[in-house]
């Protein structure tokens, strides 16, 4: 469980799940683009009293995810690492991608194919009847 950020007439807080009944002072810091922002406890503002979002500081680009259409950031030199051209905002959307479902052009030149391939000479190597039970009824490829 993450902070919890409560606002009210005193200012703003955070209460951290550690000590849910201590609230400490926070304030808002805005990112000098003006786009995002985020709520610091005075603890870590001595660390960082400045706060830059991902598209100041990496110079992120904002992208459409080639399965669900969802716009998000990616840091340039993350978009030269891709393999094949794709992106994707998650790795849900990457994984629904690539099974046979999903987009032709990503899915895998094996997928598919296995059955014919390996299963019709194993049929014909073993025989056509259950290894467990021996059951020879008609089997389905």
């Amino acid at each position: 469980m993450s902070k919890r950020i409560v606002k009210n007439e005193n200012g703003l807080f955070v209460i951290y799940p550690s000590n849910p009944r201590k609230l400490i002072k926070a304030v808002e810091l805005w990112c000098e683009c003006g786009e995002e922002s985020v709520v610091r406890d005075f603890y870590s503002l001595k660390r960082s009293p400045i706060y830059t979002c991902r598209k100041c500081r990496w110079g992120a680009i904002e992208i459409k995810c080639d399965y669900c259409g969802d716009l998000f950031l990616r840091s340039p030199s993350k978009m030269k690492k891709s393999k094949t051209g794709f992106r994707f905002c998650s790795r849900k959307c990457k994984d629904s991608a690539q099974s046979i479902d999903g987009i032709n052009d990503f899915t895998p030149a094996h997928y598919g194919t296995s059955d014919q391939r390996y299963r019709l000479p194993a049929l014909n190597y073993h025989g056509k009847s259950c290894m467990k039970c021996g059951d020879e009824r008609e089997m389905e490829i």
